[in-house]
């Protein structure tokens, strides 16, 4: 399913009668270019695992399950990784976390996962502030 249309987006969230919520600052990944240029940034490769917070309906979660060996993704709304769980099936290299990442035990995790949607400076500082990685 193309998760970057707006017409299968609505259809997805009228199907689980849900709408994007303002209390998690929800708003979906529809422009390809941009997920491209995550992508590219982010460069994944076979050998990587991947944290990726907020996934929101998958649509950058299904390309880094292409490219990597593992992606984790951490979704603070459980209705929302409802949706998300059908919308990564058949991706067998993906784990969905229903969960706040605050609230998240990270070194239980970390094992060499990395964000892609963030500068490398950012997540190092993100994980160090959770007590993981280097200080």
């Amino acid at each position: 399913m193309d998760l970057t249309s707006r017409k299968n987006i609505k259809k997805l969230l009228k199907a689980y009668q849900l709408r994007p919520s303002r209390k998690f600052g929800q708003n979906f990944l529809v422009d390809r270019a941009v997920i491209r240029k995550v992508i590219e940034a982010a460069d994944p490769k076979k050998t990587d695992s991947i944290l990726e917070i907020g996934p929101g309906l998958g649509a950058l979660t299904q390309e880094l399950a292409q490219k990597a060996k593992k992606v984790v993704a951490v979704e603070k709304d459980r209705n929302m990784a409802e949706i998300l769980i059908e919308t990564l099936k058949g991706f067998d290299n993906v784990d969905v976390v229903r969960e706040d990442v605050l609230k998240l035990d990270l070194p239980k995790f970390w094992r060499g996962l990395t964000s892609p949607a963030l500068p490398q400076e950012c997540w190092r500082w993100d994980l160090q502030h959770f007590g993981v990685g280097e200080r």
